[in-house]
């Protein structure tokens, strides 16, 4: 800085040239195996029977549907199941079909997921803050007859549905 006053503050390079490599080098060095033959539920279900009693999820507590700030993996993998149950058997979920899942980002978020991955379905992300256009068209494209919500995006999502 002192041999060039004019230089624009960004142009400053204040880390040395070992922690430049540190940080954009050896901190990103994440690669890690990753098996081949296995789904992501599979590989959820080999964690639960790993370490069932251990948390797999946190979350806050006023906006989970049994009113608990975490769930074991067991717990988790119960719910999911019950979901994956009922979109398999009572709504004919088989592999391929799209689920679309209009919901908060919370437990009942990742229950809906895994549930959906679990029958084979295609998991189809719908935000609750996107135009009801983006919604419909996303529905339309994607032929999910099916999406799983929580009670308070129903009306908006009944509407929607109901017109495609």
């Amino acid at each position: 800085m002192i041999k060039d006053p004019d230089i624009p503050v960004g142009k400053i390079d204040i880390l040395t040239r070992e922690e430049k490599k540190q940080l954009l080098e050896n901190f990103n060095d994440t690669e890690s195996g990753y098996p081949g033959d296995k789904t992501i539920h599979e590989l959820f279900e080999d964690q639960v029977e790993r370490t069932p009693n251990h948390i797999a999820v946190v979350g806050d507590a006023a906006q989970h549907m049994t009113h608990k700030s975490h769930m074991t993996y067991r717990e988790l993998n119960e719910k999911t199941n019950q979901l994956a149950h009922c979109l398999y058997f009572e709504k004919q979920i088989q592999p391929g079909h799209p689920v679309g899942i209009l919901m908060d980002r919370n437990i009942e978020h990742i229950i809906a997921i895994l549930g959906v991955l679990k029958t084979g379905g295609a998991y189809v992300p719908i935000y609750d803050s996107w135009p009801e256009e983006r919604i419909k068209r996303l529905i339309d494209d994607t032929a999910a007859e099916v999406v799983v919500s929580q009670k308070k995006h129903l009306k908006r999502l009944n509407r929607l549905m109901g017109e495609t």
